[in-house]
């Protein structure tokens, strides 16, 4: 078995490990090792979802930190650098 650490900013998600619910963030759950498809949903704007194959090792916390929009935006916005029209 391994941890999988799940913390979310501005606010909280829900975090679905191989298509089931698991909670919400800030999270922390233990998972046997291999991969996992993790998927992270805003409950306030459900088309904003990250999903991701994670890696458990045994023994170890594997870590998955990341950012969702702020209410009104889009991912989109959200990589589009301060003062710059375009994407990176």
């Amino acid at each position: 078995m391994g941890i999988l650490s799940v913390n979310v900013s501005p606010r909280y998600a829900n975090v679905y490990v191989g298509g089931k619910l698991k909670g919400q963030t800030p999270l922390e759950i233990s998972l046997p090792v291999g991969s996992h498809e993790v998927v992270i949903e805003d409950p306030e704007a459900p088309a904003e979802r990250f999903s991701a194959t994670i890696e458990i090792r045994a023994n170890e916390t594997t870590p998955l930190k990341m950012s969702l929009s702020p209410p009104g935006t889009t991912a989109i916005d959200r990589r589009r650098p301060e003062g710059h029209g375009g994407l990176k």
